[in-house]
């Protein structure tokens, strides 16, 4: 699948600024230590150091799972559809009566994203948020094909329309240095620089 955004260039913060920061953060000597962490190949790293190709959505996501400094700890389990899924049903008596969790729990992937796909259609109806699919498919920053393609179990749920979900779910959660991570280098950059300032600043006090 395409990204579902298109990063935003940052003249001061390079592809490979990025990654060296991240090598910082996580103390790695080599690049060989962030491909692992980022599950890629070392000649994808040389890639995203030329230019060729930016980090992926779920490759910041990744990084940012792993930054004090970003406000909604556990953010890969929050956004997952099993969470989503189980906080949706809590929710929602209508989802409840309909869908069991272990359905869930036992599901393929794409089955998985269907049911959840149905789960938060009952509670943005509930919660009067949306009525109809198209409704739906712009609340979550989708098109009305994409809902047809999970339905069907063509696609999958990618992690900004559940980034929105879970907003929707917990309105108290702040999703914006996230998305902005995700949107800019420079972004991401300066989240990654304030964590390790607040280590720093830690290991002093001890």
């Amino acid at each position: 699948m395409k990204s579902e955004l298109k990063l935003k260039t940052d003249s001061n913060v390079s592809n490979a600024d990025l990654l060296d920061k991240l090598k910082h953060l996580f103390g790695y000597k080599a690049d060989a230590g962030i491909a692992r962490f980022l599950g890629v190949t070392k000649e994808t790293i040389s890639q995203i150091r030329r230019g060729e190709m930016g980090l992926s959505i779920n490759q910041r996501l990744k990084a940012m799972d792993r930054l004090d400094i970003v406000s909604t700890p556990g953010l890969l389990e929050k956004i997952s559809p099993e969470y989503l899924s189980s906080e949706l049903l809590r929710l929602s008596l209508r989802g409840a009566e309909r869908l069991a969790l272990d359905e869930f729990e036992k599901g393929e992937p794409t089955a998985v994203d269907t049911k959840l796909i149905e789960l938060f259609k009952a509670f943005g109806q509930d919660e009067n948020l949306f009525t109809v699919d198209q409704e739906m498919a712009s609340f979550l920053g989708l098109k009305r094909a994409s809902i047809s393609g999970v339905r069907t179990g063509k696609s999958k749920l990618g992690p900004l329309p559940r980034l929105r979900m879970l907003k929707a779910i917990n309105p108290e959660t702040d999703i914006e240095q996230v998305l902005n991570g995700i949107d800019s280098n420079k972004s991401l950059h300066d989240l990654i620089e304030k964590h390790i300032e607040l280590q720093s600043n830690c290991e002093v006090i001890k």
